[in-house]
C-alpha cells in the first residue's frame, strides 16, 4: 500500500493507545502484528475499534443494556449480602468471585451482556486451563449460567434473557467422566485397609480413629465431621442425627459401639477452641481450630482431615491415585447401597432429584432399614478379620 503523503497527525491525548501508520490509520502492534483500527481523521472511532477488539469494549448508549462488569458486581453484591446471612459459604461465593473475573478478564469488562452469544462462551470454555478434570470444568460452566440466570430471573430483570450459550459451552459428556473414573480405577477401600488404618491409629492418633469410624460408620465427608456438634450425638442411645453440611438434607445414622467407643477415647484428648464458636464442635485441631475452615485472610479453605489422611495413607503404605478421606463415602455407599437404597440414600443425605417421583411420595425411612444397612457395611468390614 503507497504511503500517505499528509503529515502524520499527534495523539488527540498522551493516553492514546494507538499511534498513526504512515498508510493513514491509526495502528497498534499485538502479539507482534500490526492492527489497523481506523483512518487518522476520526481517532475516536479508532480507539473504540481498538477497545472493542482488545477487550470487547463497546462504545454504547445507556439503552443498549447493562455492561458485563456491572452485571457481575451486582451478582457479587447479592452473593456476597447471602453469605452475610449464612445463606451460602466463605469457598463457593469465593469461586464465583473468582470465576466472574475470569470471564471478565476473557470477554471484557465493557461487553454490553445483551450483545454476547455462542462465539463468546465458546470463547470462554477453550480458554480454561487444559489440565482442569471435567469436574472442575463443569462446576465452573454451572456458575457462570447461574450468573446470568439470576440477572433473567423475574426477581432481577437485568437483562431481557439469558445469552444462547451454543453447542460449546456445556459440561463434560458423562462419556469423558467415565473414562476418567475408569483410568482411576476403584478408589474405595478395603475391609483389610480401614483394619490397616484402624490399628495404627487407635492409641497414638485417636482423632483420625475416630473420624475414620464415622465415615465408614455413618458416611460423613470432611465438612460434615469438622462441623459435626455434640447436640448430634446421643451416646446412650447409639444415633447420629446430622443434616448433611452441604445439602441441609436431614440424617439418622445408628453408630456401632465400636465408633461410640472411639469417640470416647478421642474426648479424652480433646483441646480446648480458640474460637468460643466451636466450644459445641467435636472436633478440634490441637491448635485449637476446626478440622476445615475458611481462611479469610488467604481466600482459601484449608481441610487438615484431608492432609491428616494423606499422611497416613501414605506412611501405611496404602495410598493410590484417588484414594482420600472421602473415600470413605464412597466405600459406605459401595457395600452399604445393595442392601436397602433408599436408606442408604437418606445415610448419605443427598437431595432427591426433582424428577423422582417415588422420593417424592415417599413420607419417611424407617430406623429399622437405616440400621439393616450399617450392620451389613459392619458385617463386611468384620467378616474374616481376626
Amino acid at each position: 500500500m503507497p504511503k500517505n503523503t499528509k503529515q502524520k497527525p499527534d495523539k488527540p491525548s498522551p493516553d492514546f493507545p494507538l499511534w498513526a501508520h504512515p498508510n493513514g490509520q491509526w495502528c497498534k502492534k499485538i502479539d507482534n502484528k500490526p492492527h489497523y483500527f481506523g483512518k487518522w481523521d476520526d481517532p475516536d472511532a479508532a480507539e473504540a475499534s481498538y477497545d472493542e477488539h482488545i477487550n470487547g469494549k463497546r462504545r454504547h448508549d445507556p439503552d443498549d443494556g447493562i455492561e458485563l462488569v456491572d452485571l457481575c458486581n451486582a451478582f457479587m453484591d447479592t452473593k456476597t449480602t447471602l453469605l452475610e446471612l449464612g445463606e451460602l459459604t466463605p469457598s463457593h461465593v469465593n469461586d464465583l468471585q473468582k470465576d466472574c473475573q475470569f470471564m471478565l478478564n476473557i470477554l471484557g469488562k465493557r461487553r454490553v451482556v445483551s450483545t454476547m452469544g455462542s462465539a463468546d462462551f465458546t470463547k470462554l470454555r477453550t480458554a480454561l486451563p487444559k489440565t482442569q478434570g471435567p469436574n472442575t470444568v463443569a462446576g465452573f460452566i454451572r456458575r457462570i449460567k447461574s450468573v446470568f440466570a439470576w440477572a433473567a430471573s423475574e426477581d432481577e430483570q437485568l437483562i431481557d434473557r439469558t445469552p444462547r450459550y451454543g453447542s460449546v459451552f456445556k459440561p463434560p459428556s458423562a462419556k469423558i467422566k467415565r473414562k476418567l473414573r475408569s483410568e482411576k480405577g476403584d478408589v474405595s477401600f478395603t475391609a483389610e485397609e480401614l483394619h490397616a488404618i484402624f490399628e495404627n491409629t487407635k492409641t497414638k492418633n485417636r482423632v483420625m480413629n475416630a473420624m475414620v469410624h464415622l465415615g465408614i460408620n455413618a458416611g460423613l465427608g470432611n465438612t460434615d465431621i469438622a462441623n459435626l456438634p455434640f447436640s448430634a450425638i446421643d451416646f446412650e442411645s447409639g444415633w447420629l442425627v446430622f443434616p448433611r453440611t452441604k445439602t441441609g438434607v436431614p440424617r439418622r445414622c445408628p453408630l456401632w459401639p465400636e465408633t461410640i467407643d472411639s469417640l470416647r477415647r478421642y474426648l479424652e484428648k480433646r483441646k480446648t477452641p480458640k474460637n468460643e464458636a466451636d466450644k459445641n464442635i467435636v472436633f478440634i485441631t490441637r491448635d485449637g481450630w476446626r478440622y476445615v475452615r475458611w481462611l479469610e485472610d488467604k481466600k482459601r479453605e484449608v481441610d487438615v482431615i484431608a492432609q491428616l489422611a494423606y499422611r497416613l495413607l501414605t506412611r501405611i503404605k496404602i495410598k493410590r491415585p484417588g484414594l482420600s478421606f472421602y473415600s470413605l463415602r464412597k466405600t459406605f455407599q459401595t457395600i452399604g447401597g445393595p442392601v436397602d437404597p433408599v436408606a442408604t440414600e437418606s445415610l448419605m443425605g443427598w437431595t432427591p432429584k426433582s424428577d423422582d417421583m417415588s422420593a417424592v411420595y415417599r413420607q419417611r425411612v424407617e430406623d429399622d432399614q437405616r440400621r439393616a444397612v450399617t450392620d451389613h457395611v459392619r458385617a463386611w468390614l468384620n467378616k474374616n478379620v481376626a
